[in-house]
């Protein structure tokens, strides 16, 4: 079952990082275990983001699990994603574009998805782009 159907759920969030910085958080298992789930310590992160690469963030603690495959890399700009939550069966598809905003990054995360509870999508993305945006007003662009 994919998650192509559904609604499309369009979340942006302003960095203070160049794009290219931006994009090494994102490409990086390091860069994801400093922003994506901080608040459980117990997750494991595997990042390949590259055209049929994979990703996983999982948390026992949490109780939460993602994965999936790239679809498209196009860097250091946009790629493709499908995602897809432990124990469900959808497979939902997410692009993520990065733009030139002002001195910083505006990140546009358009996530596709035919499982119920849409909202609970948008918060999710809120709150780990919202960490995206504080790790880099630490003005620690390392990564």
């Amino acid at each position: 079952m994919t998650g192509t159907d559904g609604p499309e759920i369009v979340v942006s969030q302003h960095v203070p990082a160049p794009v290219e910085v931006v994009w090494r958080s994102w490409a990086s298992t390091a860069g994801w275990a400093r922003w994506w789930w901080p608040q459980w310590p117990d997750t494991v992160y595997e990042v390949d983001l590259r055209p049929g690469g994979g990703y996983l963030a999982r948390s026992a603690v949490g109780g939460a699990g993602v994965e999936g495959e790239v679809v498209a890399a196009d860097p250091p700009g946009t790629f493709e994603l499908t995602w897809r939550w432990d124990g469900e069966g959808v497979e939902d598809r997410v692009l993520v574009r990065l733009e030139t905003e002002g001195e910083g990054t505006l990140v546009t995360v358009r996530h596709r998805t035919s499982a119920p509870g849409p909202d609970s999508y948008r918060q999710g993305w809120e709150f780990v782009l919202g960490n995206l945006a504080r790790v880099h007003s630490a003005a620690d662009e390392r990564l």
